[in-house]
Protein backbone atom coordinates (compact mmCIF):
# COMPACT_ATOMS: atom_id res chain seq x y z
CA UNK A 1 0.00 0.00 0.00
CA UNK A 2 1.82 3.19 -1.26
CA UNK A 3 1.90 6.27 0.95
CA UNK A 4 2.32 9.79 -0.44
CA UNK A 5 2.47 12.59 1.56
CA UNK A 6 3.06 16.12 0.29
CA UNK A 7 4.16 19.12 2.73
CA UNK A 8 3.59 22.37 1.15
CA UNK A 9 2.15 25.64 1.68
CA UNK A 10 -1.10 26.09 0.14
CA UNK A 11 -0.94 28.12 -3.74
CA UNK A 12 -4.16 30.14 -3.99
CA UNK A 13 -6.61 28.14 -6.33
CA UNK A 14 -5.32 24.47 -4.95
CA UNK A 15 -7.96 22.10 -6.15
CA UNK A 16 -6.48 19.44 -3.47
CA UNK A 17 -8.46 16.24 -3.85
CA UNK A 18 -7.54 16.46 -7.66
CA UNK A 19 -3.75 16.44 -6.86
CA UNK A 20 -4.57 13.52 -4.45
CA UNK A 21 -6.40 12.37 -6.92
CA UNK A 22 -3.98 12.60 -9.34
CA UNK A 23 -0.91 11.40 -7.33
CA UNK A 24 -2.52 8.68 -6.63
CA UNK A 25 -3.52 7.19 -10.18
CA UNK A 26 0.25 7.65 -11.05
CA UNK A 27 1.38 5.85 -7.82
CA UNK A 28 -0.97 3.29 -9.18
CA UNK A 29 -0.21 3.13 -12.67
CA UNK A 30 3.43 2.94 -11.89
CA UNK A 31 3.18 0.29 -9.00
CA UNK A 32 0.46 -1.91 -11.04
CA UNK A 33 -2.19 -1.56 -8.28
CA UNK A 34 -5.67 -0.57 -7.64
CA UNK A 35 -5.83 3.17 -6.66
CA UNK A 36 -7.77 2.33 -3.81
CA UNK A 37 -4.85 0.42 -2.41
CA UNK A 38 -2.50 4.14 -2.71
CA UNK A 39 -3.19 6.84 0.24
CA UNK A 40 -2.57 10.67 -0.07
CA UNK A 41 -2.21 13.28 1.94
CA UNK A 42 -1.91 16.64 1.63
CA UNK A 43 -0.05 18.48 4.77
CA UNK A 44 -0.48 21.89 4.54
CA UNK A 45 2.15 24.26 6.47
CA UNK A 46 1.43 27.49 7.69
CA UNK A 47 3.15 30.88 6.66
CA UNK A 48 6.40 30.86 8.58
CA UNK A 49 6.89 27.41 8.79
CA UNK A 50 9.01 26.65 5.95
CA UNK A 51 12.22 27.85 5.57
CA UNK A 52 14.14 27.31 2.05
CA UNK A 53 18.04 28.52 1.16
CA UNK A 54 17.62 30.86 4.12
CA UNK A 55 14.14 32.42 3.32
CA UNK A 56 10.85 31.94 5.03
CA UNK A 57 8.34 31.56 2.65
CA UNK A 58 4.76 32.07 2.57
CA UNK A 59 2.41 30.85 0.69
CA UNK A 60 1.84 34.67 -1.20
CA UNK A 61 5.69 35.14 -1.44
CA UNK A 62 5.83 33.38 -5.14
CA UNK A 63 6.72 29.70 -5.15
CA UNK A 64 8.51 26.89 -3.29
CA UNK A 65 9.45 23.61 -3.65
CA UNK A 66 6.93 21.33 -2.24
CA UNK A 67 8.03 18.36 -0.94
CA UNK A 68 7.10 15.11 -1.49
CA UNK A 69 7.91 11.44 0.51
CA UNK A 70 6.50 8.38 -1.02
CA UNK A 71 6.65 4.98 1.23
CA UNK A 72 5.79 1.69 -0.56
CA UNK A 73 6.31 -2.07 1.48
CA UNK A 74 9.82 -3.42 0.50
CA UNK A 75 9.90 -5.38 -2.40
CA UNK A 76 6.76 -3.83 -3.73
CA UNK A 77 8.53 -2.12 -6.59
CA UNK A 78 11.87 -1.95 -8.89
CA UNK A 79 13.39 0.85 -10.44
CA UNK A 80 11.53 1.79 -13.27
CA UNK A 81 8.57 1.70 -11.22
CA UNK A 82 9.97 3.71 -8.32
CA UNK A 83 11.27 6.04 -11.33
CA UNK A 84 7.53 5.94 -13.16
CA UNK A 85 6.11 6.70 -9.36
CA UNK A 86 8.11 9.81 -9.08
CA UNK A 87 8.00 11.59 -11.73
CA UNK A 88 4.07 10.66 -12.26
CA UNK A 89 3.53 12.50 -8.78
CA UNK A 90 5.70 15.51 -10.05
CA UNK A 91 3.67 15.63 -12.85
CA UNK A 92 0.24 16.02 -10.71
CA UNK A 93 2.28 18.93 -8.12
CA UNK A 94 3.07 20.59 -10.85
CA UNK A 95 -0.32 20.76 -12.94
CA UNK A 96 -1.77 21.00 -10.18
CA UNK A 97 0.45 24.12 -8.47
CA UNK A 98 1.43 25.77 -11.73
CA UNK A 99 5.17 25.22 -10.87
CA UNK A 100 7.71 24.10 -12.79
CA UNK A 101 9.62 20.35 -12.37
CA UNK A 102 12.70 21.78 -10.89
CA UNK A 103 10.54 23.30 -7.92
CA UNK A 104 9.48 19.99 -6.41
CA UNK A 105 10.87 17.77 -4.56
CA UNK A 106 9.70 14.05 -4.16
CA UNK A 107 11.74 11.43 -2.12
CA UNK A 108 10.91 7.68 -2.14
CA UNK A 109 11.18 5.46 0.71
CA UNK A 110 11.08 1.76 0.99
CA UNK A 111 10.17 0.06 4.41
CA UNK A 112 12.11 -3.11 5.06
CA UNK A 113 9.98 -6.32 6.50
CA UNK A 114 9.46 -5.76 10.03
CA UNK A 115 9.01 -2.26 9.46
CA UNK A 116 5.52 -1.98 8.31
CA UNK A 117 2.14 -1.98 10.32
CA UNK A 118 -0.38 -2.67 7.87
CA UNK A 119 -3.79 -5.07 8.05
CA UNK A 120 -3.75 -5.73 11.68
CA UNK A 121 -0.11 -6.83 11.84
CA UNK A 122 3.59 -6.23 10.94
CA UNK A 123 4.99 -6.85 8.16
Amino acid sequence: MPVLRIHALRPEGLDSPALLQSCSEAVAAAFDCPVEHCWSLFVELRDGDYLEGGTIRSANTGTHSPIAVLSAYHGQAGRNRVAEALHGVAGAITGSFGYDAGDIFVDYREPKAGQVFTGGEDR
